[in-house]
């Protein structure tokens, strides 16, 4: 495989793809192999942003972020709530810096971490969702 043999240049676009499988499976219905994708996409963003944070912690919040979804559709809700505050904690410095750039995958995961903390019973963290007070203030997360 490519990824393996040439991680340096590979493994980033391997880790797009699955994350890309996994929004269509779950799209077509799929969502035990979105699930495995997600999950996929989520481990090998993680080694490639512990080896250089500022270039894919990013898109490990993006793939946290579908993760979340995934697992709300399989009802493992406290587990997508998990993955929509690791999501919305590593996205914080990120969209405080630049706010146009993340606004979208903020407005989305803040929803989804409000929606999946309702449904657990527990109380939003605050504090996490204040570095996101912006969204509330600019109506961005009615409807």
């Amino acid at each position: 495989m490519l990824a393996e043999a040439n991680p340096d240049t590979f493994l980033h676009v391997l880790a797009l793809s699955l994350n890309n499988s996994a929004v269509r499976q779950g799209k077509m219905g799929l969502h035990t192999r979105a699930l495995a994708s997600i999950e996929e996409a989520v481990s090998t963003r993680r080694k490639l942003a512990d080896a250089n944070p500022d270039a894919f912690v990013p898109d490990l919040t993006t793939s946290l972020s579908v993760l979340g979804d995934c697992l709300e559709t399989t009802e493992q809700i406290s587990k997508a709530r998990d993955a929509a505050t690791e999501s919305l904690r590593l996205l914080a410095p990120f969209h405080r810096d630049f706010a146009g750039v993340f606004d979208e995958l903020a407005r989305i995961t803040v929803k989804d971490y409000v929606n999946v903390s309702r449904q657990v019973e527990l109380e939003p963290d605050w504090d996490l969702l204040g570095q996101y007070i912006h969204l509330f203030e600019s109506g961005e997360l009615n409807g």
